[in-house]
């Protein structure tokens, strides 16, 4: 037995469809729950097949559509949102949807078009600014906390008295792990995602279980998040190695039922994660549909 969840982007070619995949999407969220998968993501992309830019109201839809299922944003891409309006928006969330609601904080850029109406930055800019939205989210979470205390502050998030979401750094290195400890914060290495990081992956989850559990006394969640495609359509399957010049990267499984559950069980026991977040790759073209239907099945097998 093992633990997955799914992490979809909602892709789409022809973006006449983008009405249509967003209402599958929401079927395919009920799929999800009832095969048995820990949770659903949903990305916050901005691309030319992104069907949606903003998931928090997504999520709306999906919690009210299921019944137990951790859902979160994952990644919001920080960098380009209000802290205030960010948090009030998923506490609402989860104090309507409690002990489900997840909030997943990505350091991803955004196209040329959305910089034009939000702001531009550079690569170290990025990332300095990126710690700066996280350390005032906290600050407001804080402020909220000494609010209900009675204390002298004069900033609090309605609803008063609600429930917040649990929260998930995303990333491919150890540079969010000082953030992620301080702020007693879960953590999602990304294997798919290109990386400049030198350090030896596989490290990765058991320093910061060991830093994070020194310092707060206890251990968070954790998980890898991987790409994979599981089809027993051996033509299909090659085409796709063939083509695809990710395939050979670890964070890449793409294979038969077999193949996959091997491939994942390696990287379960490696990572030493306690799940593993799944992204079933968008192809380019009109079986997409019925590939993730067949994909996300087989993987249901692994869990049950």
């Amino acid at each position: 037995m093992i633990k997955l969840g799914i992490l979809e982007f909602g892709y789409a070619f022809d973006k006449q469809q983008s009405r249509k995949i967003i209402e599958e999407t929401i079927l395919y969220s009920i799929k999800i729950e009832k095969l048995g998968f820990s949770r659903l993501w949903i990305g916050e992309h901005y691309n030319e097949f992104s069907t949606w830019s903003s998931p928090e109201v997504l999520l709306t839809l999906i919690a009210s559509s299921t019944r137990q299922i951790k859902i979160g944003a994952a990644g919001v891409l920080l960098n380009y949102h209000n802290p205030y309006r960010l948090i009030q928006t998923f506490k609402m969330l989860s104090t309507l949807f409690p002990n489900r609601i997840e909030l997943g904080f990505a350091r991803g850029g955004v196209p040329g078009f959305v910089k034009k109406y939000t702001h531009e930055l550079s690569a170290a800019d990025s990332q300095m600014f990126f710690r700066s939205q996280i350390d005032q989210l906290f600050q407001i979470i804080d402020d909220d906390s000494k609010f209900l205390k009675g204390e002298d502050v004069e900033l609090y998030i309605a609803p008063i008295g609600g429930e917040f979401p649990d929260y998930w750094f995303l990333g491919t290195s150890d540079s969010v792990f000082e953030q992620a400890i301080n702020y007693k914060s879960n953590f999602s290495l990304s294997l798919f995602h290109d990386s400049l990081c030198q350090m030896d992956k596989k490290d990765l989850l058991k320093i910061f279980s060991e830093k994070f559990f020194y310092q707060n006394g206890f251990l968070p969640q954790r998980n890898i998040a991987i790409k994979c495609l599981c089809i027993e359509d051996k033509k299909l399957l090659d085409r796709w190695k063939k083509k695809n010049i990710y395939q050979k990267k670890e964070g890449f499984v793409i294979g038969d039922k077999s193949e996959c559950i091997t491939k994942i069980l390696e990287l379960q026991d490696k990572y030493g994660a306690e799940e593993i977040i799944v992204s079933i790759p968008f192809l380019n073209g009109k079986d997409d549909p019925q590939i993730r239907d067949e994909s996300l099945n087989n993987l249901a097998e692994f869990i049950n």
